[in-house]
């Protein structure tokens, strides 16, 4: 006789179990997604624009169905390429 797993949340029949998908997924922080808010703080800027910044495709963004999503490295390396002016050096 087979002994059968208890379900647990997040399986689904046929799928392989919970834990085996979260080993599966890198917890990298280039692939942490954030939220507007979060891009607001780290830019000193409103949430509405950022918002205002999707809409216009001037920020790099993921789109989840409804939902808009950043990579804090993605916004780091967008701050980045468009600082501006030389750095002086300290005498």
């Amino acid at each position: 006789m087979s002994k059968v797993r208890e379900r647990r949340p997040g399986d689904r029949p046929g799928s392989a179990t919970a834990d085996s998908r979260r080993s599966n997924v890198p917890c990298d922080r280039a692939l942490k997604l954030i939220e507007a808010d979060d891009v607001a703080d780290m830019l000193g800027m409103s949430r509405d624009w950022v918002y205002a910044e999707v809409r216009a495709d001037r920020i790099p963004h993921v789109k989840l169905g409804r939902y808009v999503r950043f990579r804090a490295e993605a916004i780091e390396d967008w701050i980045l390429e468009r600082e501006r002016g030389k750095i002086r050096p300290t005498k």
